[in-house]
């Protein structure tokens, strides 16, 4: 058959195309995140002061909006929004 029907192959994340360290500093710093997650499209953060986020930066750094779900933040970064929780959770436990 077609080239199209075949299962693509599973493979490690992609590499992040932007700093992490750039999301982390937008998000408030290392002191204002309690847990990261993700879903398809959205980065979800929990966090101690909602107030810290700085919403034109994560714009900025490529998510199309910000949503605010409680004291936690959700940045739509599309698909890359698994890799970047990983990164971040990286970078938060090193």
């Amino acid at each position: 058959m077609f080239s199209l029907f075949k299962k693509a192959k599973k493979s490690e994340l992609e590499p992040v195309d932007i700093d992490v360290n750039e999301i982390l500093i937008a998000l408030g710093g290392a002191e204002n995140i309690e847990k990261v997650g993700a879903c398809v499209t959205r980065l979800r953060v929990s966090l101690k002061d909602f107030d810290k986020v700085n919403h034109k930066m994560l714009k900025a750094l490529g998510a199309v909006d910000t949503v605010k779900v409680g004291s936690s933040i959700q940045a739509i970064f599309g698909i890359k929004s698994k890799d970047y929780a990983v990164a971040l959770e990286n970078l938060l436990n090193k």
